[in-house]
């Protein structure tokens, strides 16, 4: 147990400075926040989701989300929708710039990987590194 608080203090420490590089690297230079692509990641899928839903699904205030909503929209990267069933409903759904810029942004953020875990894990470290954000990402989702 004394190990594996030891290995958890040192994660805790290790995950500030992953998120810190990758938005360095990967976000600062753009036109889109990280929260921003996890809006547009959460509406890919294809199906239409109302500014409630979308805020569950981010974890965040309606209000805060209609903000980065509204900012998308500006940027034509999603659109909001009347329902069919029920005018008054209005749905979020992404645009084809907007699947693009997500597409885009993923394309890079694997070749990050590609470079880091060839230059870095041999290919066995690679599969227990793959499996272990597996599990990680699985038991986040999961509360």
């Amino acid at each position: 147990m004394k190990r594996t608080r030891a290995i958890a203090s040192q994660i805790s420490r290790l995950v500030p400075r992953l998120i810190k590089g990758m938005k360095s690297k990967y976000l600062l230079s753009r036109d889109v926040t990280s929260a921003q692509l996890i809006i547009l990641s959460n509406l890919e899928a294809g199906s239409k989701v109302s500014l409630k839903q979308l805020s569950a699904k981010v974890g965040a205030t309606p209000a805060t989300v209609s903000v980065m909503v509204d900012k998308l929209v500006k940027a034509g990267q999603i659109k909001r929708v009347i329902d069919s069933c029920d005018r008054r409903k209005i749905n979020i759904i992404l645009t084809a710039a907007g699947r693009r810029k997500l597409n885009r942004f993923r394309k890079e953020i694997e070749s990050f990987w590609f470079q880091m875990l060839k230059s870095s894990l041999n290919s066995k470290e690679r599969e227990t590194f793959l499996n272990i954000m597996k599990k990680v990402v699985n038991e986040l989702e999961s509360e």
